[in-house]
């Protein structure tokens, strides 16, 4: 890692473009140039954009990893500029979108700057000039461990962030394992990431909302661990089926396929599962989770879940991960320790959610019960 300290900090950027651009920057722009009644109309429309931007860059990237590098224009541009393998070339190609996508993201920022945000109001205009406070990360946990309704999310979170990241790796190295070149697994990823933005979509259309004003925030809330445990469970099958050569000839007969191919394939649909959940159901029924709070409460809420939900949700599972391949030589050989894992987070998760619901239906009718009188007088 410290050897090859280049590529491990482009690793580290592509990793944090998502959380830092999307759920911190975009949001707080958003928030800072839309009014209430503007936020009506257009969340949901950026909802759908953003999952779309999935399915576009998959359609891109399969392209790219399987057809762009025929053209004689495009192989010989890559070559000139140093590349020399097939997927050398098609990563300097990758590489040439983002840089052209980021100087877009900044125009169109500089242009709504400019143009646009002078002239609009700003919402919480006074709550943002006293600053996003960012607590330390042993401040999150103290303030955590004092409120419980923000520990359970937490909790959440925390389970939500070390499962994705687990189960992930165990399934990319099956990918790698079946699509041994490189281009061959990023047209695999391709595809993957193509259905989950559609998935995302038709969540954040018709699932997320009607789901939470008809059956409520718990049932709603329990759609991610639900879904993720059905999808789980039939990947580690597969996964124990191939490691120790168990019913892999019945498996073959039923279903025509090998217990690899059928790991990487439910590995697919927890992957889209939990990527498309993440992004609409789960996203939405953690923020609502915040609306009871007061001004303080939900400033410090969010700084403790940062720190405790994500950072120690990705850097726990790595450590997790880092401490078993000293002992074993593969995450394949691993295996079994790591479904133990999640077999302990499913029901930490579940039982936070029940939690939480409990409290959060208290706080909302506290809530709404002081508007009424509020507006009473």
């Amino acid at each position: 890692m410290i050897r090859y300290w280049h590529f491990s900090l482009f690793y580290i950027m592509a990793e944090s473009w998502s959380t830092i651009m999307l759920s911190l920057l975009l949001w707080i722009f958003v928030v800072d140039v839309l009014s209430i009644n503007e936020a009506k109309r257009y969340y949901s429309l950026l909802g759908v954009a953003r999952n779309s931007a999935g399915i576009i860059s998959g359609f891109l990237g399969q392209y790219l990893a399987t057809q762009a590098l025929s053209t004689a224009s495009v192989r010989s541009l890559a070559k000139f500029c140093g590349s020399k393998t097939p997927w050398d070339q098609a990563l300097l190609i990758f590489i040439v979108i983002a840089i052209i996508c980021g100087l877009l993201i900044m125009s169109l920022y500089r242009y709504l700057h400019i143009y646009f945000y002078p002239k609009r109001y700003l919402l919480g205009g006074d709550i943002n000039k006293k600053g996003k406070q960012k607590i330390s990360f042993i401040k999150s946990i103290t303030y955590a461990v004092k409120s419980k309704y923000v520990l359970f999310i937490a909790l959440i979170v925390l389970c939500y962030n070390i499962l994705i990241n687990l189960v992930e790796v165990l399934w990319k190295s099956q990918i790698k394992e079946l699509y041994p070149s490189s281009s061959a697994f990023t047209a695999f990823t391709s595809k993957i990431t193509i259905i989950t933005g559609a998935v995302a979509v038709f969540s954040s259309l018709f699932i997320s909302g009607n789901s939470i004003r008809r059956l409520g925030w718990r049932f709603t809330a329990l759609i991610t661990p639900l879904a993720l445990m059905l999808s789980g469970f039939g990947f580690f099958y597969f996964i124990f089926m191939k490691k120790y050569a168990m019913n892999s000839n019945v498996a073959i007969s039923i279903f025509g396929l090998s217990p690899l191919v059928l790991a990487v394939m439910f590995g697919a649909v927890q992957d889209v599962f939990s990527r498309s959940l993440k992004y609409t159901v789960f996203d939405e029924t953690k923020e609502m989770a915040f609306i009871p709070l007061s001004a303080e409460e939900k400033l410090q809420g969010k700084s403790a879940i940062d720190g405790i939900g994500s950072r120690l949700g990705k850097s726990g599972s790595s450590l997790i991960l880092q401490i078993l391949l000293m002992f074993f030589t593969t995450t394949l050989s691993a295996s079994p320790i790591i479904f133990g894992v999640i077999i302990f987070i499913f029901p930490v998760w579940i039982i936070s959610i029940n939690r939480l619901s409990k409290r959060f239906e208290e706080k909302t009718k506290v809530t709404q019960k002081a508007i009424l009188e509020e507006s009473a007088t």
